[in-house]
């Protein structure tokens, strides 16, 4: 399971995943090519679940 910000699947047309699964798509932005690579490898297995928004961030 991947744990992701509500943000993601609110705003989800304003990213341009170009056909991708959102997992492969965020592996793009990882500093670690090792998880990069793992994460994009198993995209597509990936349950998705939408933690809550800290509005506290907004501060």
């Amino acid at each position: 399971m991947l744990k992701l910000s509500e943000i993601f699947r609110w705003y989800r047309r304003d990213f341009n995943l170009h056909g991708l699964a959102l997992p492969h798509y965020l592996a793009g932005y990882l500093y670690d090519q090792e998880n990069a690579k793992w994460l994009k490898q198993y995209a597509e297995k990936f349950r998705i679940h939408y933690e809550p928004y800290d509005w506290r961030l907004n501060r």
